[in-house]
Order: C-alpha cells, then structure tokens, then sequence
C-alpha cells in the first residue's frame, strides 16, 4: 500500500492543484500545512487572516473528501520528515515555489525527505518561454507572443486515493477577524 503526503504550502486548495492530484495516485494521500513561525509572525495583520482563512477552508475541503489537513508547526524538513516515518509515506508532493524564502528553505526539506516538485503556482514552470535563442525576453510583448504560443503542460487528474488523518497535529490558528476579501478571490 502506498502513501504519499502532499505538503500544501502557498496553494491552499485541491481544486486544480497538480500536487495533490497527483498524492491522489497513492493509495492513500494527507494533506499537510506546516506552520513556519518565522513567516506567520512577519506576515501583516491581512495576510496572516486570509492566510488562516484559506487554510480554515482547505481544512473543511478535506474533511469533506474523508480526510483532515495535518498541521505541524517548526522547520518543514523535521516535520515533514518525521511524519513521513510516522505513516509510512513513500513521496512528499509539493508545488515550487521561486520566492527567495522557499529557496532557501526547499533544498533542505528535499534533502531530509523523497519529494516530488510540481507547478502549481505558475501557468509554465519557469524557463518554459524562451526567446528564439533560448534566452529569456527582456521586454513584454516579445514574450507575451511566446507564451501564446507556448503548449500549456499537462494537467494532472485526481486519483482515487483514500484521503486520511493522522492523529497529533497542532491546532489551526483561528483568525482574530475576517479576511480584508473572500477567500479565493
């Protein structure tokens, strides 16, 4: 029987979202968020209420698929790779990410656990469109005619997985008030 995780991380949602689908091709899939501290506490009043709110939602998501969304808090690559022993998953999915945060952050997760990177965030992966010689376009409608014509990648369809909880996790936060907008858009 396999497991696979999928780490959440800025894309709060299973709804077109490449790494879950594709922790859904696993007999069994968890979801997980890993609360960093440092960036909860750098986030702004706003940000840190839609950011709660999406994850009050992506909990809710879950739960109705028969699951729950596991949340740990600390250094992603502890916590991933404890919970990674804890139920026996074969692969870490996640979405990269390209902000400097993550940079720094991502090689040390993927060196402490089998992890699997999809796009989630972006339309192409970065480097998808180049210029004629391989370049990247230094001026907008140049690169704007070749991401027309660029092939969008693949999308991954769900599986069938057998979403699941695992006892023990921290509690989500709740936000002290209403996101400044809905969640989602």
């Amino acid at each position: 029987m396999t497991t696979a995780l999928c780490w959440f991380r800025r894309d709060l949602r299973l709804e077109d979202n490449p790494a879950w689908a594709s922790a859904t091709h696993a007999d069994r899939a968890l979801g997980v968020y890993v609360l960093e501290p440092a960036l909860i506490d750098a986030a702004g009043p706003h940000r840190r209420r839609t950011m709660l709110t999406s994850l009050q939602s992506l909990a809710a998501d879950l739960r109705s698929v028969g699951g729950a969304l596991h949340v740990a808090v600390g250094d992603p690559a502890a916590a991933l790779s404890e919970l990674v022993a804890a139920v026996g998953a074969d692969v870490v999915h996640a979405n990269a990410d390209v902000t400097p945060w993550a940079q720094r952050r991502d090689p040390r997760v993927a060196a402490a656990v089998p992890i699997e990177w999809h796009w989630g965030e972006l339309v192409q992966p970065p480097g998808a469109v180049l210029t004629a010689k391989g370049t990247l376009s230094q001026v907008f409608t140049p690169f704007h005619r070749r991401w027309e014509q660029t092939p969008l990648p693949d999308r991954v369809e769900p599986g069938v997985a057998t979403v699941i909880a695992h006892p023990g996790g921290a509690e989500l936060p709740t936000p002290d008030a209403p996101p400044p907008q809905p969640v989602g858009t």
